[in-house]
């Protein structure tokens, strides 16, 4: 008889029953838990377990087991007997090559964590599991046996080798709603194929922290139901849509920290997407080719190589409220031709390093702040006359006192933000204005 030593938390969901008698086999108790060394399931490690639940002076949520040893594996057979304990199994260290769910095993979440030697993850028809959580696992591919288990809610494959996702794979699972497989070696996503109108009802989807370098958007088609999708950290240089897809539900769509220089996304339609975050690519000019978006009210594209900031493009987002283009090298920001952007409050070029900017061609009658910090702006721009409600950031630019004392009343009324200090603290400038018996703006000659 092959002996088998595993290390597992066992999180105890359901107890089935509970006294208030002594203490039992428990060695050590917790918050809601109870600890046990070593417990032999080959000899009376069940009696053992089912005494220390009984035992429990309180409700247990978790029995905390240090090693425990079980005849051939710690799944198959296994499972079936631990059903009667528990509805969830936590393997905080896991030994073997393979990992069985067999046939209507009660199990309703398996979590697997540090189990480098697992290669395989095999279902037999099961209507209980909900949750599979597997990290630091040897598996290459997604489980063939997904649509066993038809309950299955909740599937997260972390940190293992997975390196090529075929949307067919999770055909069947009708249940299935959220699926994270980051931190793999993920480099392609390959369009469901065995059946042109299959539909999977996933509603999150996370490929975070992979080795992706281009993505269609097609391969999305079978998701209609999706509302997160995040390809954040991978190696991503083009993101296209090479057919029309729309995803009607898509509420946040992630894909900062990648190698992006330009979007091919015309025929994506993204009908209720109100956010969308570009930051962290190579993004060297203003995209121009976007998705469908009639409800975008943010749009933040900072941390990337923008040189210029042509807003032509945004136009065809009539309910944009906030725009987000700083940590770029943008020297000059100019409206080339006229722009309305009728829902626009916030806009924040902070962190570049412009020297001028012209907003004169830029209709914006809702704007009500601009972000100019951190820049190289030697005099304040002419906007109050434009925009009488705005106020204006110009923190950390190499200001002239001369160019801001006409605007102190607009200091006093908190209308426009400089460097000021208060008290005696000194200017970092070589001189200052005084605004009032406290606060002084600190500026240069």
């Amino acid at each position: 008889m092959k002996i088998s030593l595993v290390k597992f938390i066992a999180l105890v969901l359901c107890v089935l029953s509970v006294s208030n008698t002594c203490s039992g086999q428990c060695e050590e108790y917790g918050f809601l838990s109870c600890s046990i060394g070593l417990l032999n399931m080959t000899s009376d490690g069940g009696p053992r377990l089912r005494r220390a639940i009984d035992n429990s002076e309180d409700n247990l949520w978790s029995v905390i087991i240090d090693r425990l040893i079980v005849a051939s594996a710690a799944s198959g057979p296994f499972l079936q007997r631990i059903g009667a304990f528990t509805r969830s199994l936590s393997f905080l260290k896991y030994h073997d090559a393979v990992f069985q769910l067999p046939a209507d095993t009660i199990i309703e979440g398996v979590f697997i964590t540090d189990a480098s030697p697992l290669r395989s993850f095999v279902a037999a028809r099961n209507q209980y599991l909900q949750t599979l959580h597997i990290d630091k696992c040897s598996l290459d591919r997604i489980p063939t046996t997904l649509a066993n288990m038809p309950v299955l809610n909740i599937l997260v494959i972390r940190e293992c080798a997975l390196r090529v996702v075929r949307m067919d794979a999770f055909a069947g699972t009708s249940a299935l709603q959220s699926v994270a497989l980051d931190e793999n070696k993920i480099r392609q996503l390959l369009p469901a194929t065995s059946n042109p109108t299959t539909f999977l009802p996933i509603r999150e989807f996370s490929i975070e922290s992979n080795l992706l370098e281009r993505v269609d958007m097609a391969v999305f088609a079978s998701m209609p139901e999706l509302e997160v999708l995040s390809l954040r950290n991978n190696r991503i240089v083009a993101l296209q849509a090479t057919l029309p897809v729309t995803l009607a539900n898509l509420v946040r769509f992630r894909f900062e920290i990648n190698a992006i220089s330009s979007i091919e996304l015309g025929q994506l339609t993204l009908p209720t997407l109100a956010m969308l975050m570009l930051d962290q690519n190579a993004f060297s000019e203003m995209p121009t080719n976007w998705p469908k978006m009639p409800e975008l009210k943010l749009l933040s594209i900072e941390e990337t190589n923008l040189k210029e900031a042509n807003l032509t493009s945004l136009r065809v987002f009539p309910k944009l409220r906030s725009l987000y283009l700083g940590v770029n090298q943008i020297t000059t920001f100019q409206v080339m031709e006229p722009v309305r952007l009728s829902a626009l409050e916030f806009f924040s070029l902070s962190k570049n390093k412009l020297t001028s900017v012209n907003f004169s061609k830029l209709h914006v009658p809702l704007i009500y702040f601009i972000d100019l910090a951190y820049n190289q702006l030697k005099t304040i721009p002419p906007l109050f006359q434009r925009y009488p409600n705005v106020t204006l950031s110009v923190f950390n630019n190499p200001l002239t006192c001369s160019a801001i004392q006409p605007f102190k009343s607009r200091i006093v009324t908190k209308r426009l933000y400089g460097d000021s200090v208060w008290g005696n603290e000194p200017c970092q400038t070589t001189s200052f204005i005084v605004i009032d018996e406290e606060e002084k703006l600190c500026c240069n000659a």
